[in-house]
């Protein structure tokens, strides 16, 4: 069986794919860093804005209490699964 796994991976089609899964790999690497780069730039700001405003909220409408979470939030805790789903199959 060893043999077969040999010969497998000695093919050109295999070679193409190690190749591709590299390149994808350094894509992925490069836009994990870019987008730390851009909330650690931002981070402070949004920090200040965000720490001084009510987490509970009643909105005024209809007098129902709301969490006061901004979409991104969420959209960044998406994000993150993803990314810690992506580097548990890595290690």
């Amino acid at each position: 069986m060893n043999k077969f796994i040999i010969r497998i991976t000695q093919t050109s089609e295999a070679k193409r794919v190690e190749e591709k899964y590299n390149e994808l790999n350094k894509l992925v690497d490069q836009f994990i860093e870019d987008l730390y780069k851009e909330w650690a730039s931002n981070v402070s700001e949004a920090s200040k804005f965000n720490l001084n405003q009510h987490l509970i909220t009643r909105n005024p409408k209809n007098q129902l209490i709301q969490l006061n979470f901004h979409p991104q939030v969420f959209k960044k805790r998406k994000l993150l699964k993803f990314i810690s789903i992506y580097i548990y199959f890595l290690a």
